[in-house]
């Protein structure tokens, strides 16, 4: 018997041909039930609507719950005569209390029915109306479909045993779904954390807004998520789909409705639609209690910035401060990126060793870019600055022992940076690219450096006074150097790697050089971020890109915001950035290695800082650390790779590199100036199969 998947409407009469049977009531005061396997067991076909048959398919929606499964799979038995087992019982109330958006037992939910469910859904594709996607998840749940009643037959109880946590055939499944946590804490990290003060509901309670999320899991996570501002878990949950979708809910154990919630986004629609927008209104989650509310099937015509203002109104939302694991918030970061509006800085800041390396995510590859600059005119511009050596405390000196502040691979990565961006990004632009190294040397006693490719280049010490005056030449104000500084059709690379601190009793950031020593106050031999560094990027007026790869990079992206009430913060940062960068049109896009109250990490085997390979990887087209992982021969003709394809594969790699188990992972927040650039992919490297790797 076949089983296929549409879009069935809520206030329509479903047409159904002689030969289907549709997991739809057929009373229309059963229509709004949601135990739709409990209907199959108690009532068998007849409850559901069919023509006259013989039935050779059944009809589910396009995108079914475990109830609305369970039921087809009764269903279908019944209708080919084969005998029940009453524990089926069991399952069917089992799934409807999933339904409900509660959790049903104490299996954990990376094996439950309703995890693996999901992880079936997402395998197979997201469009079940399509053939190939719906014959493939079809028949992966009738093998999930027969250990269930295998399972109900042996009476096993649903709510206390897993019936597939040690069954081989949903090992691939699982395991994507022991990953699930971590990309929950990569959603959070990407939305906006509230606390609301909903009508009729507690004085204060946590608010969660997910755009997107890759999680499968995420409403279970969400629900017992120890990082929410209050009260351990996320009362209210906000979750923009794209594209019009959204749905709002309420944790279903504490019946909190939000039916005002929909109301007043019916008000909105209806100004904006008309009268036709009760035809296909704002769902109003009366069958789930009024604890839900979704966008109209066909999608809402407000703006997603209408639908928050809204939501954030009713719902009393205000911007609740990052936990301690997130400190780096991406409210943060954006007001500073706005504060930098015109550079691409990569800032490269470090680490400490880590255990063993997992596989490599897929390098990216794309061709859909596009410029935010003009290749034709325009010209690139890379500043990479390795502090690997620091100075002795005076008991060390001369001792031809490593000083206790001393990296590894700091200087490697300003010279593999900078040779792989003027390759690789140079490549792009007609005019021949302009660079500065500022590192240790290969050799102590020479004044002169080489990159991979054997090319001789200058070696400047990377002391205080060399960076800054790094950043002068880049203004065009080098005394010893006084070229034309970039302009609006330019590109700025900025490389930073070394260590940074958090100085507290300024609340600034400081990038330390090689002529700091422990013990000495950062103010002596470092860079202020707000005094230094950002002073810098705002006198440039061209796109910029930032990519911290250091020990708490986040702490320079809030910079002397500290005080400022989580109410206000977000406004009062990005009014001051707005009023003192208004005229600049151009981006500043921010890519960190970690949080603020992190450590990012170096390791031998990689022979750099995690956030560095990842980079290296993508732009060079091959990973690094496992040479055999390259690209397929049929993919190596010309590749641009754009930004929003770097940063996806730094998130995941950075990720895979540092975690252990799943936790301690570095975490990156990317943010930009100007989110409507920032929709454009801006090609950062061009690669073809010449190029040596």
């Amino acid at each position: 018997m076949q089983f296929s998947y549409r879009r069935i409407e809520r206030h329509t009469q479903p047409d159904v041909a002689d030969h289907e049977l549709w997991v739809v009531p057929a009373e229309e005061a059963l229509r709004e039930r949601r135990d739709l396997a409990c209907l199959a067991v108690e009532q068998g076909p007849d409850a559901f609507l069919q023509g006259c048959g013989p039935i050779t398919e059944i009809v589910l929606q396009h995108d079914p719950t475990p109830d609305d499964m369970l039921a087809a799979a009764i269903i279908e038995r019944r209708l080919r005569g084969e005998e029940i087992p009453a524990g089926i019982s069991d399952f069917a109330r089992y799934v409807q209390v999933a339904r409900e958006g509660l959790r049903p037992g104490t299996v954990p939910v990376e094996v439950s029915l309703e995890g693996i469910h999901s992880a079936l859904r997402n395998l197979a594709g997201s469009d079940l109306t399509d053939a190939a996607t719906a014959s493939k998840f079809t028949r992966e749940w009738r093998h999930l479909a027969d250990c269930i009643f295998r399972a109900a037959a042996d009476d096993v109880d649903p709510f206390q045993t897993s019936i597939i946590a040690d069954n081989v055939d949903f090992a691939r499944p699982r395991a994507f779904l022991q990953q699930d946590q971590k990309v929950y804490r990569q959603d959070v990290a990407r939305g906006e954390r509230w606390i609301v003060s909903i009508p009729d509901g507690p004085p204060k309670a946590s608010g969660l807004l997910l755009k997107q999320p890759k999680s499968l899991l995420w409403k279970y996570w969400a629900r017992a998520d120890e990082d929410a501002p209050i009260g351990g878990s996320y009362l209210f949950t906000a979750l923009y789909a794209g594209e019009g979708n959204w749905i709002f809910s309420t944790d279903p154990v504490q019946r909190q409705s939000i039916q005002g919630l929909s109301q007043v986004l019916q008000e909105a629609e209806r100004s904006a639609v008309g009268p036709d927008a009760d035809q296909d209104p704002w769902f109003d989650g009366k069958p789930f209690g009024y604890t839900l509310v979704a966008a109209p099937r066909r999608k809402t015509q407000l703006s997603e910035r209408q639908v928050l203002q809204i939501t954030k109104r009713w719902a009393g939302a205000k911007r609740a401060p990052r936990p301690k694991s997130q400190q780096q918030s991406s409210w943060a970061m954006t007001a500073v990126a706005l504060a930098a509006v015109a550079a691409v800085v990569i800032l490269l800041l470090k680490r400490d060793p880590l255990p063993e390396e997992p596989g490599p995510p897929e390098i990216p590859r794309v061709v859909d870019t596009e410029v935010a600059y003009d290749p034709g005119n325009g010209q690139l511009f890379v500043l990479s600055i390795g502090i690997s050596d620091y100075a002795d405390p005076p008991d060390t000196q001369n001792s031809g022992q490593p000083g206790p502040m001393d990296l590894n691979f700091a200087d490697d990565d300003a010279r593999a940076l900078h040779s792989a961006f003027r390759r690789h990004t140079g490549r792009i632009f007609k005019n021949e690219p302009r660079t500065r190294l500022i590192c240790d040397p290969y050799d102590a006693g020479s004044a002169t450096d080489s990159d991979h490719t054997g090319e001789v280049v200058p070696s400047i010490p990377p002391t205080r006074e060399q960076v800054l005056k790094g950043l002068l030449w880049l203004e065009g104000k080098d005394p010893e150097d006084r070229e034309k500084p970039p302009g609006r059709d330019d590109l700025v690379i900025i490389t930073i790697s070394g260590h940074g601190v958090h100085h507290t009793e300024t609340d600034d950031y400081y990038l330390l050089c090689s002529d700091h020593a422990p013990g000495d106050d950062p103010r002596l031999h470092g860079l202020s971020w707000t005094n230094d560094i950002a002073p810098t990027l705002n006198r440039l007026s061209c796109t910029v890109l930032v990519i911290l790869d250091t020990c708490h990079a986040g702490a320079a992206l809030s910079a002397g915001d500290r005080g400022a009430s989580p109410d206000s913060e977000f406004d009062v940062m990005t009014d001051r950035a707005l009023a003192s960068f208004k005229d600049n049109a151009k981006t500043v896009l921010v890519l960190p290695a970690c949080l603020g109250d992190q450590k990012a990490k170096e390791k031998p085997e990689w022979g750099h800082g995690a956030l560095t390979l990842s980079i290296l990887e993508a732009i060079e087209g091959e990973t690094v650390v496992s040479p055999t992982q390259k690209l397929p021969p049929t993919e190596r003709g010309e590749f641009v790779v754009g930004y929003h394809h770097l940063e996806w594969y730094a998130q995941n790699r950075v990720w895979d590199l540092t975690s252990v188990d799943g936790r301690n992972a570095q975490l990156i927040e990317a943010s930009s100036s100007n989110e409507r650039a920032f929709k454009r992919n801006i090609p950062l490297a061009q690669r073809d199969a010449s190029w040596p790797h």
